[in-house]
């Protein structure tokens, strides 16, 4: 019964949490660096890279995740490439290129996000 709730409640979380990730990379893309681009634009772009990598992730994380150092190794470069995707998806879905912006809108991004998940799981 504990693992069928928890995998319920992650049903309904985790699409939360994107809601509210991308919700802040938009809104801080637009009003604060003047991006042009729209939500679906960023939900779209994100899901593309996001949800793939998420399940090569955990297909590696029942493989090599186990095994010292080579563990560790894959999860951060999967790490590395889901943020050079997220910077690549903040320019191209929010029309904004400037060096900080993209990095900044992603760090605000990960607070907000960070901030609803203590609030969600308090």
């Amino acid at each position: 019964r504990r693992g069928f709730a928890a995998g319920l409640s992650r049903l309904i979380t985790l699409p939360l949490q994107f809601l509210a990730f991308t919700g802040t990379v938009y809104a801080v893309g637009r009003y604060l660096f003047g991006g042009t681009g729209e939500y679906r634009e960023v939900a779209y772009t994100f899901a593309l890279f996001f949800v793939p990598l998420s399940i090569l992730s955990s297909v590696l994380g029942s493989v090599v995740y186990g095994i010292p150092l080579l563990g560790d190794m894959a999860g951060w470069l999967m790490t590395l490439i889901q943020l050079a995707y997220a910077y690549v998806a903040v320019q191209s879905s929010m029309n904004v290129r400037a060096g900080v912006a993209p990095v900044a809108a992603l760090l605000l991004a990960a607070l907000v996000t960070s901030a609803f998940n203590l609030a969600l799981y308090w």
